[in-house]
Formats: structure tokens, C-alpha cells, sequence
């Protein structure tokens, strides 16, 4: 039986969840329902579920029992329902972002394997459901009858999360002193931010090319005066890209977990640097996505891990 840890239960369902689950994962797993994030945004998780290998963030819904998933948009028992697919990755990314930036060893484990997995489960005891459009729709989303087996099967593989598993649940499980952020993160201007932003994602950015060009769809993990941290996703193996952009190339307002573009070829008063804007809706197809995408692979074929900056 695994540790579960209430906060809150705030909807339908999530106590059932909750309950049942615990019941049914390995005794070392951790369970917090109704987890608030210690972020800006305060973001609520109805479910943070840390394995031995995987930490699950789960979006419990109460609906069916007949569910259509169709893209960014379902249908319950006939009733349109925005997809929740979508915000639940994002908190799942700003999940991964904390962790990085407040879990020493933590930047080292999530490069060798995606560590935070976002899943949406469908608590209702009679639910079943289809799925048109996104593929990927079959594994994120769990019937709760079913929920336990597949959160195994998804934490089998082993990471590098078991050696730094306490400290991540200490860090996480309500009622535990929180570690501050390593003081050694400091740089000589005394900027912990945005010193903190480029340590959690030195590993992980390319040496980009400004001349290359190129356009990324990006996803805002953390807003701060001296940078903002953003993500992509390598569509074939799921792993996050996490760049840091310089203020001054920054021209819109952008909120976190919002999509944005990051064009690398555009320039700022005519000269040659990556741009970031927020990405107006329907301004770029699938195929343009895709070739982004493709872009972005050649870009970390050539990776020069000497050279960290972006600008």
C-alpha cells in the first residue's frame, strides 16, 4: 500500500482515485492529492504520484461513462469538453522546471530519461472512451480500473530518480520543510534568478547557430526580469529542449504555459538573433510544427556543450 498524503480533495472523484490507487501502487510510492505547487501560479495538482523511477502529475476528471477524445476537444455523454490533455502537461512542465532548479542531481537524472510524465485519469466507475486525432491520447489518459497496472508499466524502466527519490518527496510532500535554492547557484552579480535559470538548463541547451534560422513552437516554463525559460519536445522521443532567452529578446508578454514562437534567424533593429513572440492561434500548421521540429533535431545533432549561449 503506498503513502498517501491529503491536502484537499476538491472534485468529484478525487478522493475515490486517490484512495484506490494507494491501495493498489508498491508500498515505497508516494501519493499527494490536492499537492499545491510552491510556483508563481500556485498550481494545484489533484494528484502528484512519485514511483521509484517516474513522478506522475494526474489530472483526475469525474466524467462518463462515454468519453470521445477528439484532439483539443472531447465529448462526454454528447456534451463538448475542452481537452485538459493540454494544461496538464503544462503543469507537469513547471513540475519538472521546480524540480531542476530546487533538487540538487535532479538536472542530471531528467537528461538521461523524461522524469515527470503528465496523465489524465478518468475516475467515473464506468467509463470508457475513444480516441480520434492525437495518438498520444491512448497512453495519457487512464480509466481509473486500469490506472495502477499502466502507472507501473510507465515507471519500469529505471532512471536516476532513485537516487535523489527522498529528496525529491521531501521537497514535494506537504507538512516537510521545503531545501532553499543552493546559494552556490549565486553568480558574481548576486542574480540568483536568472543564475538558477541558466544552471537548470545549461546542460540541456544547443549551441545555436543565430544565422541558421529556423522557428520553434516553445511552451513558457518560467517568466523572470532577466530571462525566460522555455520548452519544446523532441516528438520522437518525448524528451523536453529547454532554452534560455535573454531578456532583451523578448517582444511580447508572455504567460507561463503559454505557446510561443522562438524564430533564431530574426533579428532585433535589423541585426541577427533569436526573437520571442507570443504565437497567434492558427498561425502555424501541423506541417510547419513539424518542420520546426526537424530543425530543432539537426540543431542538437551539433550540440557543443562548451557553449551554453543562446545569443
Amino acid at each position: 500500500m503506498a503513502d498517501l498524503a491529503v491536502v484537499a480533495y476538491k472534485g468529484p472523484g478525487e478522493q475515490e482515485a486517490a484512495e484506490a490507487l494507494s491501495q493498489d501502487l508498491p508500498d515505497a510510492w508516494t501519493l499527494i492529492a490536492g499537492c499545491q505547487l510552491p510556483t508563481r501560479e500556485r498550481d494545484d495538482v489533484d494528484l502528484l504520484i512519485i514511483g521509484s523511477n517516474r513522478i506522475f502529475v494526474i489530472e483526475i476528471k469525474h466524467w462518463g461513462p462515454v468519453v470521445e477524445i477528439a484532439g483539443d476537444h472531447w465529448r462526454v455523454n454528447g456534451q463538448r469538453r475542452i481537452s485538459p490533455v493540454d494544461r496538464n502537461s503544462q503543469v507537469a512542465r513547471r513540475v519538472s522546471a521546480l524540480l531542476r532548479r530546487s533538487i540538487g542531481g535532479f538536472n542530471a537524472a531528467a537528461d538521461e530519461a523524461r522524469l515527470v510524465v503528465p496523465r489524465l485519469l478518468l475516475s467515473h466507475p464506468e467509463a470508457s472512451f475513444t480516441v480520434s486525432g492525437r495518438t498520444e491520447d491512448n497512453s495519457t489518459v487512464l480509466l481509473l480500473r486500469d490506472a495502477a497496472t499502466a502507472l507501473r508499466a510507465a515507471d519500469a524502466a529505471t532512471t536516476a530518480l532513485s537516487q535523489i527519490r527522498d529528496e525529491v518527496a521531501g521537497f514535494l510532500y506537504p507538512g516537510k520543510p521545503r531545501p532553499q535554492p543552493d546559494p552556490a547557484l549565486d553568480d558574481d552579480a548576486g542574480d540568483q534568478t536568472e543564475q538558477a535559470l541558466d544552471e537548470s538548463t545549461a546542460e540541456r541547451r544547443p549551441n545555436v547557430d543565430d544565422s541558421a534560422g529556423g522557428t520553434l513552437v516553445v511552451y513558457i516554463v518560467e517568466n523572470s526580469e532577466a530571462v525566460v525559460l522555455v520548452e519544446a519536445r523532441d516528438p520522437d522521443t518525448g524528451e523536453e529542449l529547454m532554452l534560455t532567452v535573454p531578456r532583451e529578446f523578448v517582444l511580447d508578454e508572455l504567460e507561463v504555459g503559454a505557446p510561443a514562437l522562438l524564430d533564431l534567424g530574426a533579428g532585433l533593429d535589423g541585426s541577427r538573433g533569436p526573437t520571442l513572440t507570443v504565437m497567434p492561434p492558427l498561425a502555424v500548421s501541423d506541417d510547419e510544427v513539424n518542420a520546426a521540429f526537424d530543425w530543432a533535431d539537426s540543431i542538437l545533432a551539433t550540440v557543443d556543450d562548451s557553449d551554453t549561449s543562446l545569443g
